[in-house]
């Protein structure tokens, strides 16, 4: 008896409740910017490496960071930052300027040792530095 009686009451309560009305419809839609602002992109870059939190872009399944990508963070101040293996272009042409960044910093205080270090290749950047 208690049970009905609580029932009974919830659905009173709900049927007072205000929900969405499907007569009215929206007319706004959703927009997602593909546009990349390349100067301010650049001038983030060059504030994480000068503060040491740049990370190289790569893409993958996989969004695990070896040992060998924690050796190279610590010897060299880059991180990584794996995103999905889905690639739209902002997102590539983020990646290639970004890589394109740090390998220019790497390259000045590194020369090309930092190369033979890399757990994998990110996003842009040549191995061997022949492009």
């Amino acid at each position: 008896m208690v049970n009905i009686k609580m029932m009974l009451f919830s659905l009173f309560f709900l049927s007072l409740s205000f929900g969405q009305n499907k007569a009215e419809k929206s007319n706004q839609k959703l927009e997602i910017s593909t546009e990349l602002n390349v100067e301010k992109l650049k001038e983030a870059v060059k504030k994480e490496i000068e503060n040491n939190q740049a990370k190289f872009i790569v893409f993958g399944i996989s969004d695990m960071l070896t040992k060998e990508h924690v050796k190279f963070t610590e010897k060299y101040g880059i991180g990584f930052f794996r995103e999905t293996c889905a690639i739209y272009p902002a997102l590539e042409q983020k990646a290639k300027i970004t890589n394109a960044l740090i390998e220019a910093h790497l390259h000045s205080k590194f020369g090309d040792e930092w190369r033979t270090n890399l757990p994998e290749t990110p996003f842009g950047i040549s191995p061997d530095g022949i492009d």
